[in-house]
């Protein structure tokens, strides 16, 4: 049978697809859908595409892309991987691995999960803006680190676990080796799922002592004290020494 062989781009893993050249001519009323058809094969959306491709490394994962040819108007329209973010007018992509349901944000560089498919729809985004990327290519891309609802001036680190932690300092997030250019807008919807990270221990020289952070200070919590406060693991994140030092020493917690 012969089949269209099609290359996208000088990737390291090349975007390729099967098409019977026969099915394609017959769901294509006119060149532009032609075009859109093949486009639509490369698991690529294009408004007006009707083919759904076989790829070979993606499998069952395969981008199912809907039949939208009842416009006979409708243009070769492709999200090739750049979106301008309206809310926050950034250039980004989105992107998902291979066998996951996790949906990124890729901004400056760097990728940031989205938290639910509520904030997804609220930015405007679409499924078939999504794009399919390998966990390797995915994993290549630094975690955004530091984020900023949209309106307020409070700069927060966003912890591996998805805890927030305030940074009083510009010199506290530039200890880490961050910078102003890597802070992410995001809505004040999103923001407010992220719970607020109070609970610290030194990472560098390491100290398992777990201490509170209430503003400018930092209070020792006793095992005691954790105990009772029912602490979990997840909700005590690592800093480093020049945060930890950043913070008055205040009245341990006892119990």
């Amino acid at each position: 049978m012969l089949v269209f062989v099609i290359f996208l781009g000088a990737s390291a893993v090349p975007a390729f697809a099967y098409l019977n050249p026969d099915q394609v001519i017959k769901n294509s009323r006119n060149e532009n859908e032609l075009v859109c058809n093949i486009i639509g094969g490369l698991g690529l959306f294009c408004a007006g595409s009707n083919t759904t491709a076989t790829s070979t490394k993606t499998g069952n994962n395969s981008a199912q892309l809907a039949d939208t040819t009842s416009n006979p108007n409708l243009s070769a329209t492709i999200y090739s991987g750049n979106i301008v973010k309206k809310f926050s007018n950034n250039e980004i992509s989105l992107v998902r691995a291979v066998g996951s349901n996790d949906v990124y944000e890729i901004v400056n560089g760097m990728k940031h999960l989205l938290p639910n498919a509520e904030i997804f729809n609220d930015y405007g985004y679409k499924t078939e803006m999504v794009r399919l990327i390998s966990q390797s290519e995915l994993s290549q891309y630094p975690r955004v680190k530091l984020i900023q609802a949209k309106g307020d001036k409070k700069v927060y680190y966003l912890t591996e676990t998805s805890l927030r932690r305030l940074q009083p300092d510009a010199k506290i997030y530039e200890s880490y080796g961050s910078q102003k250019s890597d802070i992410v807008t995001i809505s004040k919807k999103e923001m407010n799922l992220y719970p607020e990270n109070r609970y610290v221990y030194s990472e560098s020289p390491l100290n398992r002592d777990v201490f509170m952070i209430n503003g400018a200070y930092k209070q020792y919590l006793t095992p005691m004290a954790i105990r009772r406060m029912g602490l979990m693991i997840s909700q005590v994140a690592p800093v480093n020494q020049f945060e930890m030092s950043y913070y008055k020493v205040g009245e341990p917690v006892i119990n």
